[in-house]
């Protein structure tokens, strides 16, 4: 049976339609599902030749979603296209961050030193009238002590958002760039994270993918981040299925999924995955360094294995904007002095033909 061919013609028969083609996939039977799932398992050169056409297929260039064509927006997509990464220096004013600024404000306050610690933060909201009133902060903290203390929505259900996030999508060409991304003209922000990172004894993050799908996110930078706050890394380029690492850490992601503990190798470092539950997208400590010394973090290129990338750097201003899609490479480092202060927006997953394919399959990567 050739499934690539079959799967073709159900992306040529939607029309760039992704409703058609969820239809589509769902007059499959289980048994269909079953047999081609168990071949992209077996096969890794079938796994790669379907995610590439996939990814031809969403960057077609003749292939628009918005009318956008201004030249920071162009620049922005071709960044994105070729490198998985892009930075929009000043994206942000101080209006559009005027109430996230506050949100911050209030939950920092709220929940005073333990911030510099690991943890979760709940926070009351109430509705009074047409406004949303934040209540009192309550923290979590867990051990060991990578540094990261999080408020994200996920706690208030649904698609909430954190106050003002919604302002960063007024007058900016964020919301078109997630749109474009997933050649989806209804993606919308679905969950947001504030995170306070601070010196700590483990690295919050070492290098990993975050998923197989297509999941562009946008980080932005709500104080100055500079080389010893720790800025996120990015292995440029790492976003598609070239290499013998994409190839390989990708395909077995497919295969376990985002739920199952398991490493393609030893973890042992001062990082939280050495010591937590992780999937398949987190790189072993034999294949690069998780923990670099934070007098270490520069520019310049990373060997993960056997592949040379280029760095990207979350180095810049307050109201700075970097989009990057998390199924790419990237890592967090450790915190040499002060606090790194940033918000991290996620539209839905669900926006893409990957995605739908990965749903019909049950795959949960």
């Amino acid at each position: 049976m050739n499934y690539f061919e079959d799967l073709k013609k159900h992306v040529e028969d939607s029309g760039r339609d992704l409703e058609k083609f969820k239809s589509s996939l769902s007059s499959l039977s289980e048994e269909e599902i079953t047999k081609l799932a168990d071949a992209l398992d077996k096969d890794k050169d079938l796994f790669v030749k379907t995610f590439d056409y996939f990814y031809q297929h969403r960057s077609n260039a003749d292939w628009k979603i918005t009318d956008n064509t201004s030249p920071q927006f162009e620049k922005c997509m071709s960044e994105l296209r070729d490198t998985g990464f892009a930075k929009v220096e000043q994206m942000f004013s101080d209006q559009h961050l005027g109430t996230l600024l506050q949100v911050e404000s209030h939950i920092s306050g709220n929940i005073g030193e333990q911030i510099k610690h690991a943890g979760f933060i709940d926070t009351q909201l109430a509705r009074q009238g047409d406004s949303v009133v934040m209540g009192n902060s309550f923290f979590k903290p867990v051990n060991p002590n990578y540094g990261n203390a999080r408020s994200g929505s996920k706690q208030w259900g649904g698609q909430a958002v954190h106050p003002g996030v919604a302002e960063l999508f007024s007058n900016t060409f964020a919301l078109d760039v997630f749109r474009e991304w997933y050649k989806n003209k209804n993606a919308v922000p679905v969950r947001s994270t504030i995170d306070w990172m601070s010196p700590a004894p483990y690295n919050h993050n070492g290098w990993h993918i975050d998923v197989v799908r297509p999941q562009l996110k946008l980080f932005v930078l709500l104080d100055d981040v500079h080389l010893t706050t720790g800025p996120m890394y990015y292995a440029k380029k790492s976003h598609g299925l070239e290499t013998d690492l994409e190839k390989t850490v990708k395909h077995e992601l497919f295969k376990n999924g985002t739920t199952k503990d398991y490493c393609l190798g030893p973890r042992y470092g001062m990082n939280l995955s050495a010591v937590t539950s992780c999937h398949c997208g987190y790189v072993p400590d034999t294949w690069v360094d998780n923990n670099p010394d934070p007098d270490t973090i520069s520019p310049g290129d990373i060997t993960i294995n056997a592949d040379t990338y280029e760095k990207g750097l979350l180095l810049g201003k307050k109201g700075d904007a970097f989009f990057f899609e998390s199924s790419g490479l990237h890592s967090g480092n450790f915190i040499k002095e002060g606090m790194r202060k940033t918000v991290c927006i996620t539209f839905n997953d669900d926006a893409t033909y990957e995605a739908a394919f990965l749903n019909a399959l049950k795959r949960q990567s």
